[in-house]
C-alpha cells in the first residue's frame, strides 16, 4: 500500500494532469494480484492449499515487469519532453515496487504453507 500510495502522492506533486494508459495497466495488475493475494491469505487458515493463486500472482508479476519495460522504452522512444519521462519513469517504478511487494508477501505465505504441511 505504501507503493501506491508513494505512486500517487507522485501524480499529485509532479503536476500530472492525464494518466498514461500503461500506468493504468499497471494498477490494473496491482489490483488483479491484491485480489490473488487476499484470496491465498484467506486460505492459510487450516492451511490450506495456496499454490494456484500464489502461481496467478507470480504470473501477474511476470505482466507487471513486461508493462513496466514497455511503458518505458516507450517514453524513451517518444522523445518526449526529458522532465516528461523523469517523472513517469519514476513513476511507473513505484508502481512496480507495489507490484514487487505482492510477489514478497506471496513468497512469505509459500513459506508459511510449506512449513506447516
Amino acid at each position: 500500500c505504501d507503493h501506491i500510495d508513494e505512486a500517487a502522492s507522485k501524480v499529485v506533486s509532479y503536476g500530472v494532469e492525464e494518466i498514461r494508459l500503461q500506468a493504468k495497466e499497471q494498477a490494473q495488475t496491482i489490483r488483479r494480484s491484491a485480489g490473488k493475494l487476499a484470496d491465498a491469505v484467506a486460505l492459510l487458515e487450516g492451511f490450506q492449499d495456496s499454490r494456484a493463486h500464489l502461481a496467478e500472482l507470480r504470473e501477474l508479476e511476470h505482466v507487471g515487469d513486461r508493462i513496466l519495460h514497455d511503458s518505458v522504452s516507450t517514453l524513451f522512444m517518444a522523445r518526449a519532453d526529458p522532465l516528461e519521462v523523469i517523472r513517469w519513469k519514476d513513476i511507473h517504478e513505484s508502481l512496480e515496487e507495489a507490484m514487487n511487494a505482492c510477489e514478497y508477501a506471496a513468497n512469505v505465505l509459500e513459506a508459511i504453507v510449506v512449513k506447516n504441511r
